[in-house]
C-alpha cells in the first residue's frame, strides 16, 4: 500500500476527487486545507481574478491510501484533473505504508515490505530454471 499526497489548486479540489474516486484500489481520501510558498514566484499573481503580490498561496492537500497496482493509476487522474497549464500547478508524493488501520471497522491491513522482492526473486528463479 503507497500513501499519496498531492497539493493542488482548491478550484480543481471537485474535479480531482471525482476522478480519483473512479479508481479501483483507493482505500481512502483525505482532503486538507493547506498554503504553499514558492520562492521562484516574482510579481503579481492572479488569484480569483484579481493581481496581487503572493507569500502564501492557498492550496489543498490530498492524502489518499492506495493499493500498490492502483498508484500509476491514481498519478494519472491527479494530472488529467488539476492541470492548469501553470507554473506550480501540483505536487504528487508517493510515499510506502507499513500498517494501515481503519478505526471504524478495526480493519487492519498489514503491508509486508519484503514480498515484492521475494516476488521478484521467485520470478528470477523460475526463468533460470525454465529450459532455454
Amino acid at each position: 500500500m503507497k500513501k499519496i499526497e498531492a497539493v493542488i489548486k482548491p478550484f480543481k479540489l471537485d474535479e480531482a476527487v471525482t476522478q480519483i474516486d473512479a479508481v479501483t484500489g483507493v482505500k481512502d481520501i483525505d482532503v486538507l486545507e493547506a498554503k504553499d510558498y514558492t520562492p521562484g514566484i516574482k510579481g503579481p499573481a492572479l488569484f480569483f481574478g484579481s493581481d496581487y503580490r503572493p507569500e502564501f498561496l492557498p492550496r489543498v492537500k490530498l492524502e489518499i491510501i492506495a493499493e500498490d497496482d492502483s498508484v500509476g493509476k491514481v498519478i494519472q487522474a491527479i494530472q488529467r484533473s488539476v492541470l492548469v497549464g501553470r507554473e506550480a500547478d501540483y505536487s504528487i508524493e508517493v510515499k510506502p505504508i507499513e500498517q494501515y488501520i481503519d478505526i471504524g471497522s478495526g480493519e487492519i491491513f498489514e503491508v509486508n515490505l519484503e514480498r515484492p522482492v521475494d516476488t521478484v526473486r521467485a520470478r528470477i528463479e523460475r526463468r533460470a530454471s525454465e529450459p532455454s
